[in-house]
């Protein structure tokens, strides 16, 4: 597994935008000699290799490097298209779109709801390619998928092994960050609530953070009920408020709960404040460390939780980037790629 360095993380390490990275990497003009030298030796320092701009490359070679009719498919396999207005979704979509603008594609949204049919607009003359997110593909779209070039990102699939190359968060990477929050807080006893257990991003969350805060000499309590619905298709889908409400009240009902807990995603939280304030409790009284850096379930919450930022659009913008690699390279192995997330 690897993470491959971005434009951004260029522009970011040497404080400029990406704007100014792509003026030098292309020898525009209006770069100052000074910036210019900076920025060439923060992309050697990294070891950055940029996807030369089909701009430059020009028609003759969209053959050569795979790309024939200019437009990739942006899959929501099993989702309706209102899911693209998801949090996570919805900047993963524009880090996706963004870079393969700037690569002169265009991109198109095909929500599938199931998989009885494939799409006339994902035949191979009509697309490139396809960016893939949420369910594994079955029967016929396995078939399909297996002859196309594509990059997943955040399959919520717990197949061990994947024809596909996958872009996603470092899960394990976002529990260390809250174990050791937690831990350089001096808290030892914990709580994690998954509402979705079967979720491969939630549990990996939570099953790595129970390990780390144990192999600190702490304690967690996982509140995981095996009795919920079945898992949902998105780490984002609203839960089972219901039953998630009834692991709320177990919590509650401990005496000797903990003060500390850590929540897989902001959606999550959101529905977590609103249950401790209906029964009479303040959110202000727990150390609560949520996940993904969104706004709209964020928003009006008090106090505000310090959330994880998966870095969604970072997502996108590699899955773009790998679909690049994946067109101009028809040997290229698969690889799960994962993105160091930030708190």
């Amino acid at each position: 597994m690897s993470q491959k360095v971005s434009l951004q993380d260029v522009a970011k390490v040497a404080g400029v935008s990406a704007m100014t990275v792509s003026r030098v990497i292309n020898n525009h003009p209006r770069v100052l000699p000074k910036t210019a030298e900076k920025v060439q030796k923060v992309i050697k320092d990294l070891g950055y290799t940029a996807v030369p701009s089909l701009r430059k490359r020009g028609r003759r070679s969209r053959a050569h490097t795979g790309i024939h009719t200019g437009q990739i498919a942006l899959v929501l396999l099993g989702m309706e298209e209102s899911f693209a207005n998801n949090p996570v979704i919805g900047k993963t979509l524009h880090g996706i779109r963004s870079h393969l603008a700037s690569n002169d594609i265009s991109t198109v949204l095909v929500p599938v709801q199931d998989q009885k049919q494939i799409p006339d607009i994902l035949d191979r003359r009509s697309i490139d390619g396809m960016i893939v997110t949420g369910e594994f593909p079955k029967d016929s779209f396995k078939e399909y998928f297996e002859n196309m070039p594509l990059v997943y990102v955040y399959c919520l699939s717990n197949e061990i092994e994947m024809s596909y190359d996958q872009i996603m968060p470092d899960n394990k990477k976002v529990a260390e960050l809250a174990a050791k929050n937690f831990l350089a807080s001096g808290v030892k006893h914990c709580a994690f609530f998954d509402p979705s257990p079967n979720h491969p991003e939630f549990n990996i969350r939570g099953q790595e953070f129970l390990k780390l805060i144990q192999e600190a000499g702490g304690k967690v309590d996982m509140y995981l009920d095996k009795d919920l619905s079945a898992a949902p298709e998105s780490a984002e889908q609203d839960v089972d408020r219901l039953k998630f409400k009834k692991m709320i009240d177990r919590f509650l009902s401990d005496k000797n709960r903990a003060k500390a807990v850590f929540l897989p995603s902001d959606s999550v939280t959101a529905i977590f404040y609103r249950e401790l304030r209906s029964q009479g409790y303040d959110p202000k009284d727990y150390k609560i460390i949520s996940c993904n850096q969104e706004k709209p379930y964020l928003e009006g919450l008090y106090p505000r939780p310090q959330s994880i930022d998966i870095q969604s659009k970072k997502i996108g913008v590699r899955a773009a980037e790998r679909l690049l690699e994946r067109l101009g390279d028809s040997e290229l192995g698969t690889e799960t790629i994962l993105v160091d997330p930030k708190l």
